[in-house]
């Protein structure tokens, strides 16, 4: 890092402080460096955050220059963050049903499905309906 302090520019509108920001690792890691060279108030003055972002930063300050160096400057959070799954088999039964229910079917993997389905005594329709199925060219749409 330089020196040089005015190379972040920090746009002085006062609606742009009163959202919730995030910043991009390659930012915080500036900000603690700038913070270690200085101190935290002056940090925070500097980048337009709160003296406890640059607190909590410092802290993980290891992580940041980690996360930086292999997975890029770009990312905003470190891995791990968010909210903790409480039960990791729902999840992973839940995401696997979803992806179940939007797969498209293709005629070949119902008429599989038909083939396997397995028929036993107390099956409701009789041979006949379901040979006949769906062979009933006389329906128009205007029909229904």
């Amino acid at each position: 890092m330089t020196d040089d302090t005015s190379a972040v520019e920090i746009p002085e509108d006062s609606s742009f402080r009163k959202r919730r920001l995030n910043f991009t690792l390659d930012f915080k890691k500036e900000a603690v460096e700038f913070a270690i060279k200085t101190n935290n108030v002056k940090a925070a003055e500097r980048f337009s955050v709160s003296r406890q972002c640059i607190q909590k930063w410092r802290d993980k300050q290891e992580e940041l220059e980690n996360a930086v160096e292999n997975d890029g400057a770009k990312r905003r959070r470190l891995e791990g963050a968010g909210r903790r799954v409480k039960d990791a088999d729902f999840d992973e039964n839940l995401a696997a049903w979803k992806r179940r229910q939007e797969a498209s079917l293709s005629t070949d993997t119902v008429e599989d499905l038909i083939d396997n389905l397995e028929i036993n005594e107390d099956t409701i329709f009789e041979t006949e309906e379901v040979e006949g199925f769906g062979s009933d060219d006389s329906l128009d749409i205007d029909d229904i």
